[in-house]
C-alpha cells in the first residue's frame, strides 16, 4: 500500500525532510532546555532543601535528647537500686 507524503507517494510511510529536520530540531531544543533546567535552583528547590535540612537537624536534636534522657533514667535507676540495697 502506498502512502502519500508532501512529495508524492512514498514506500512505507510519510517522509518529509522538512518534518524530520523540524522534529530533530525540536528534540535538540527540548534536551538542551531540560539540561539547563536541572542546573538552576529556583526558590521552591531552595525552600525544599532548607526544609530537608531543618528536618534533619530536628531529628538529630530529638535523637540527642532521647539518648540524654535514657542516660539520666539509667542513673536514676542505679541510684534507686543502691538505696534499696542499703
Amino acid at each position: 500500500m502506498q502512502k502519500f507524503g508532501t512529495n508524492g507517494p512514498v514506500e512505507g510511510g510519510i517522509r518529509s525532510p522538512g518534518l524530520t529536520q523540524a522534529l530533530a530540531s525540536a528534540l535538540l531544543v527540548a534536551f538542551a532546555l531540560a539540561g539547563t533546567g536541572c542546573e538552576r535552583e529556583g526558590p521552591a528547590e531552595r525552600a525544599g532543601e532548607a526544609i530537608d535540612e531543618s528536618v534533619e537537624k530536628a531529628k538529630d536534636t530529638v535523637s540527642d535528647a532521647a539518648e540524654e534522657a535514657e542516660e539520666q533514667a539509667r542513673e536514676v535507676k542505679e541510684e534507686a537500686e543502691e538505696k534499696i540495697k542499703d
